[in-house]
C-alpha cells in the first residue's frame, strides 16, 4: 500500500527506505530530519512521525546540560565551548524537527492528491 507514497517520494527526489507496511524518508542535506510513514491495514490509515519525542527529550536534555555546565564553579575555558557545543546541539535537534514538519507540509498535498491522508502518531 506505500506504492503511491514511494511514486511521491521518487518524483520528489526524497531518499527513503521501505520495510514492510513502513517506509522512512529523509530530508536531503546533513541537517535535514526523517520521517517514518506507516500503513495501518486493521484501520486502513495512513501514520506518520518526525521523531518528536526523541528529538524533545534531546533538546532538553542538552539544554539542561548547557546551563549546568555554564554554572561550574570552575574557572576552565572549555567549560564555555562546552557549554556552547552543548545549545548548538539541543538548537539543532529541534531546528531538525521544526524542518522535518516545514518539509512535510509540502508533501502532503501531493498525497491527498493520490488519496493519502497523513495523521499523526506515535509508531
Amino acid at each position: 500500500m506505500l506504492e503511491r507514497v514511494e511514486q511521491i517520494a521518487q518524483a520528489n527526489d526524497l531518499k527513503y527506505k521501505t520495510a514492510g507496511n513502513a517506509m522512512t524518508i529523509k530530508w536531503g542535506g546533513a541537517i535535514g530530519g526523517r520521517v517514518k510513514i506507516k500503513y495501518r491495514s486493521d484501520t486502513n490509515s495512513y501514520l506518520y512521525s518526525c521523531g518528536e519525542i526523541g528529538a524533545v527529550l534531546s533538546g532538553l536534555v542538552f539544554f539542561t546540560l548547557a546551563f549546568n555546565t555554564l554554572y561550574q564553579p570552575s574557572e576552565s575555558i572549555w567549560t564555555g565551548y562546552l557549554a556552547g557545543l552543548f545549545f548548538f546541539i539541543a538548537v539543532q535537534s529541534l531546528l531538525d524537527l521544526v524542518l522535518s514538519h516545514i518539509q512535510l507540509l509540502d508533501l502532503k498535498p501531493q498525497l491527498r492528491a493520490v488519496g493519502i491522508n497523513l495523521k499523526s502518531g506515535v509508531i
